[in-house]
């Protein structure tokens, strides 16, 4: 069973997957991101980074993919140090869960796309005993926002991009398309009830 949700392209389309971010989206965020992009980049690298981009922001791992190796290797080693700490405070999002169940009584696949490390995606499924199939997380290359991993997993299902929706809390850092995917946002509107609302 699958259900009809607006697509991208303004028509009525079968809702067949849904795709998920997880810090701030399935998870309650508890890293915290300034203090990593200074204890990365420091204040004034920061400070340059922001100042060199065109919006403002700096995708981190982006930026320090422009990097020579020894020193992208001792940034990763301060972003993993990071999301460590993050997994002892790992909560699930309030209604989660019962989307999770509502989806599966659908028969609509869930999937995860993550840009943080496996041992966090597989910390989530093991202490909250949800599955997401296929869970991309930063190994899978390129990670998001490129769209390759949300392709992948469209591909993977054997689902046409135009009956997924991918759901996340950051247009900045959430897969970005031209046109022929839905993309919701969790911070628009209380999307667990929403959902319930298929």
């Amino acid at each position: 069973m699958a259900a009809n949700f607006s697509g991208g392209g303004g028509g009525r389309a079968m809702l067949k997957g849904l795709v998920f971010d997880m810090d701030g989206t399935l998870t309650v965020p508890v890293i915290d991101f300034a203090a990593m992009y200074r204890a990365v980049l420091g204040d004034e690298g920061l400070a340059a980074a922001r100042a060199a981009s065109p919006s403002g922001s700096v995708d981190i791992l982006h930026h320090i993919d422009t990097w020579a190796p020894p020193e992208q290797q001792k940034a990763y080693e301060i972003i993993t140090h990071f999301e460590r700490q993050g997994l002892d405070r790992l909560q699930i999002m309030p209604g989660a869960t019962e989307l999770c169940e509502y989806l599966d009584s659908k028969k609509i696949r869930r999937g995860l796309i993550t840009r943080n490390i496996k041992a966090a995606v597989d910390l989530f499924h093991q202490r909250f005993g949800m599955k997401f199939i296929p869970a991309l997380s930063r190994e899978f290359c390129p990670y998001k926002p490129d769209p390759a991993p949300l392709l992948h997993i469209c591909s993977t299902w054997g689902i046409p991009p135009s009956e997924v929706m991918m759901i996340g809390d950051s247009p900045r850092d959430d897969v970005k398309v031209k046109k022929p995917l839905f993309m919701g946002r969790y911070g628009d509107m209380n999307l667990y009830d929403q959902m319930l609302l298929l």
